[in-house]
């Protein structure tokens, strides 16, 4: 969205360029490189914030689904051979919350659910 913008923004100021000369020579930007750079520079902190904070709902959800897995440690151990469990420690942390509730039910209706 807010490429878009900067795009019109740029379109809209080299319309302007084009019909007054004078007004360009004012601005600080000559051609439409530099103000692309300028207008990319004045929300690269927004941008950064927003992968910031979607990292950390990542985090706080690989979090989530390995206490879940600690709970179900000796469970794990039990039914599991050292394949499954390596495949299921490797994988878990690809997967969504939805893919591993699935996933762990599949085990617990192979195995039985743990008391």
């Amino acid at each position: 969205m807010r490429l878009t913008t900067i795009s019109i923004a740029a379109s809209l100021l080299s319309l302007l360029f084009v019909l007054n000369p004078l007004y360009a020579s004012d601005l600080k930007w000559k051609d439409l490189k530099g103000l692309e750079k300028f207008l990319l520079s004045e929300h690269k902190s927004d941008w950064k914030d927003y992968g910031d904070s979607k990292k950390t709902i990542l985090h706080n959800s690989v979090k989530k689904k390995a206490k879940k897995l600690q709970k179900y440690k000796k469970w794990v151990k039990k039914h599991l051979s050292s394949k499954q469990q390596k495949v299921l420690k490797d994988n878990f942390k690809k997967m969504s919350d939805k893919q591993f509730k699935k996933y762990m039910d599949g085990l617990f209706k192979r195995y039985g659910r743990p008391v």
